[in-house]
């Protein structure tokens, strides 16, 4: 607890000298202005006048068309009178805000449109709704949601290395750096021993803001508490919820919701949200102007469509996920939402079957309806031209819709893009159901023959488990020749019959292979594979059925070897195999699991849900079969964590057959993708997630028993010429020597070679003295030089720990000794005491 505590002090005060380097003198005395009741007019515009900038951006912002200004002012003093004392110290405190801060962060991050607009329309929207609610504080509210994110931005800017543990917890992809992602509140107080709100509050106090204008910041991202706040705080995080969905997530439920709070809490109606939602457009789009933020070109603006229209474009594209129709049917109800809507009669509309993956083209006309034009195996291959707007959904590709560019206005693009949005994400979801993994798959794969659905030319699109079985693969075989794999597993012999079947000659294939030579023990099997020819939404493919009948001899006989048949593969199945009754009672039980452990128990009484959070555990979930449930059983003297496929039986008495994967082997797989995690990809070395846990408890180990450890710290010199001059891939192999290097030159469980990153390495060495440490170093850089022959070379840096020093500590010595050798040349050993 002291350490965080320690922790949360230094990057404080870390932050508090940023925050003078960052910003100017003038902001401090802008700050202190804004904490007062009643703001001075004259010292503001003393103030305002020290920044000549700062003046003609404010006067730019007083005459824009957002204040409507009868008469052009040309002075701040004037402005000021017009616009009043806290309107001005708003702007003035905005654009000093965002433009110190957009210099000082160019190097250290490549601050979006979305990160600044999102600043801007929160603190916009928050004042607006504190009008509402607490009008005498609106202007401060409006200041403290502005600058509720100050020390996360700061934090950017911090030159100290040992900052990198704070940097961390944003993405490396992330360009928006204040929208909350995940448990982050909890991994900073976790980290930093405090979380950024109240490091803002911190940073605003050494500003000269009283505590009590600001306690909204503390709370900004609260919104599941919402109720429980004053009325000003809940204008914050309102405001801050808002900005999040307009920009950071595209979240248009979250809009649909806000709009709900609005009324509920500041007793807004649909109209006056909307209206109040326009006003703050203009008020975002005139301080951006001023600010210098740039709209981005793409995407979808969701703030300049009413939140009313947004919703109807997604309950009419909700039609679409909640259709169980035939795909040209669905077709159909789009092309009466295209017209209905923005009365479009020409357009053309490619969606991806989900039986038959193929791409069906429609064109809409209004004299003559839908057409349909074709299918197409891959979009490339669809020859249309016109302004294209892709359906896609995650990782799933569904068509596109083409339009006439002559009918497209910008209004109607935008308006057009969300609604291809919203049909892409809800014809995802009839795909899904058409496509039937979760019922009409499972029920082919339990079947006791193999079953497999071909293309015109005889190529396997899908095939069920048993063929799988048969066939002797457990691999990904779509695009092979059947009658190549039955020939290769079974010697089955070339067939003219086949070949005319697949060029049109006849309807129907069925034939018996069987092999009529005596054999000792094992009869062989005799295939029967029967095919034909069915249209599948218009597209004709071939169902094959594949069926070992070696054993029919008689009616009787196959009623008695076809129970013997199943219970023998049952038998041989990996997987448990189950039937219970409606109260869960297990009344058969895979032959090797049956007595005693698991027939005539209750399987709600000896099983446990395997997931953390889950599902009702009891016979109710036996009708629910939309998805496996990870269950753990007891069998024999062993636990398993089984994956239970559930599906009814047909039959007077409700009774359901459950099928249980063993999920030991995934478990397995899980636990080695977590021990890759621990090592360099590239190098082979540990990782610098390793490399911290390895100096907490050498460090620990060396203050307990008094054995010296020491740390050297590599930092190729050359790296990006030698990159440039050979290409990356050599760059790649170069770090990669290096890592065998360090490998090579370890020992085992004492010494832990690790990639800092980049060109960056580091070896810890525990039990080792002065000069040990710098042999070992010297054998190191000897090696290298020995392959680089001086076209890449190593500035090293040596550092011993010292009695009160830390982790830290050491790992920075040890860096900015390499520092120094770089700096001063490169090819080079130093010790940290020689810095």
């Amino acid at each position: 607890m002291e350490d965080k505590k320690k922790l949360a002090h230094k990057l404080k005060n870390s932050l508090k000298d940023t925050l003078y380097i960052v910003f100017p003198p003038v902001m401090s005395k802008l700050a202190l202005e804004a904490s007062k009741a009643k703001p001075d007019l004259d010292e503001l515009v003393q103030i305002i006048s020290l920044d000549p900038a700062l003046s003609a951006a404010i006067l730019s912002l007083a005459n824009s068309p957002f204040y409507s200004l009868s008469q052009k002012v040309t002075d701040i003093k004037r402005a000021a009178v017009v616009l009043g004392a806290k309107e001005i110290l708003k702007i003035a405190i905005s654009i000093t805000f965002q433009r110190n801060l957009s210099t000082k962060l160019e190097k250290c991050y490549n601050l979006k449109y979305n990160t600044w607009s999102q600043i801007v329309w929160g603190a916009s929207a928050s004042e607006l709704l504190a009008k509402k609610v607490c009008p005498e504080k609106a202007e401060m509210v409006y200041l403290c949601s502005l600058l509720k994110d100050l020390s996360l931005l700061l934090i950017c800017c911090l030159k100290d290395e040992r900052a990198d543990i704070f940097k961390k917890l944003q993405p490396e992809n992330k360009q928006n750096i204040i929208s909350l992602h995940g448990n982050q509140l909890k991994l900073e107080e976790n980290e930093w021993g405090i979380t950024h709100p109240e490091l803002t509050l911190a940073l605003l106090d050494a500003w000269g803001f009283p505590a009590e204008n600001c306690q909204g910041i503390g709370k900004h991202h609260d919104i599941e508490n919402l109720h429980n706040y004053s009325p000003c705080d809940q204008a914050i995080i309102l405001g801050t919820y808002w900005a999040e969905a307009e920009f950071a997530h595209r979240d248009f439920e979250a809009l649909f919701q806000l709009k709900q709070w609005a009324k509920k809490i500041f007793h807004i109606d649909a109209q006056e949200f909307e209206a109040l939602r326009a006003q703050n457009t203009d008020r975002f789009k005139a301080l951006c102007q001023t600010l210098g933020i740039r709209e981005t070109e793409n995407g979808i603006k969701l703030y300049e469509l009413p939140v009313q229209r947004i919703q109807d474009f997604y309950f009419m594209a909700q039609e679409i996920g909640q259709s169980s129709a035939s795909l040209e049917k669905v077709v159909k109800t789009v092309a009466k939402h295209l017209y209905w809507t923005w009365n479009l009669s020409n357009f053309y509309l490619a969606l991806r079957s989900p039986l038959t993956r193929y791409y069906h083209l429609n064109r809409y006309q209004r004299k003559e309806g839908v057409q349909a034009l074709g299918k197409y195996a891959s979009f490339e291959q669809i020859p249309i031209s016109g302004k294209l707007l892709p359906l896609s959904s995650g990782s799933l590709h569904i068509g596109g819709l083409w339009i006439d560019k002559k009918e497209l206005s910008h209004d109607l693009l935008e308006e057009l893009n969300l609604y291809s949005d919203f049909l892409a994400r809800h014809y995802k979801v009839y795909y899904y159901r058409q496509l039937g993994i979760e019922s009409k798959a499972k029920a082919i794969d339990l079947l006791p023959v193999g079953i497999a659905q071909l293309n015109l030319n005889g190529e396997i699109l899908q095939l069920n488990r048993k063929l799988k079985e048969i066939l002797g693969v457990n691999t990904h075989i779509q695009g092979t020749f059947f009658w190549n794999l039955m020939s290769q597993t079974h010697k089955l012999p070339p067939d003219p019959l086949w070949l005319d079947f697949l060029e049109g000659k006849s309807k129907y294939y069925s034939k018996l292979f069987c092999s009529f030579e005596p054999t000792s023990k094992q009869k062989e099997p005799c295939w029967h594979i029967a095919a034909h020819k069915v249209k599948i939404e218009k597209v004709e493919q071939i169902m094959v059925v594949v069926q070992d009948i070696s054993d029919i001899t008689s009616l009787e006989a196959d009623i008695v070897r076809q129970r013997e048949f199943l219970h023998g593969v049952i038998e041989s199945m990996q997987d448990l195999v189950l039937t219970v009754d409606k109260q869960g009672q297990i009344l058969f039980a895979t032959p090797k699991y049956a007595a005693p452990h698991l027939k005539g128990k209750n399987l709600f009484t000896i099983a446990t849900p395997a997931p953390v959070i889950a599902p009702i555990w009891g016979p109710s979930i036996l009708d629910q079969q939309d998805m496996p449930i990870e269950a753990t059983i007891p069998l024999g003297n062993t636990l398993k964590t089984l994956e239970l496929i559930i599906t009814k039986l047909s039959g007077p008495t409700p009774q359901y057959l459950i099928v249980g994967r063993d999920l030991t082997t995934i478990r397995r797989l899980e636990q080695k993708i977590k021990m890759q995690a621990t090592f360099d990809y590239l190098t082979k070395i540990f990782n610098r997630h390793q490399l911290k846990l390895f100096l907490k408890r050498e460090v620990s180990r060396a203050k307990r028993t008094g054995k010296g450890l020491g740390l050297i710290f590599f930092d190729l010199d050359k790296f990006k010429t030698y990159n440039d001059r050979f290409g990356h891939q050599e760059g790649d192999r170069a770090l990669a020597k290096l890592g065998r290097i360090l490998r090579q030159n370890s020992r085992q469980g004492m010494d832990f070679p690790c990639r800092y990153g980049g060109d960056e390495f580091v070896l810890l060495a525990s039990e080792v003295d002065k000069d040990n440490l710098e042999a070992l170093a010297e054998r190191i850089k000897e090696s290298f030089d020995q392959i680089f022959k001086g076209q890449l070379t190593l500035s090293i840096g040596l550092a011993m720990l010292k009695e009160g020093e830390d982790a830290n500590n050491l790992l920075y010595k040890a860096d900015l000794a390499s520092y120094r050798a770089k700096s001063s040349g490169g090819k080079k050993i130093i010790w940290a005491e020689d810095v």
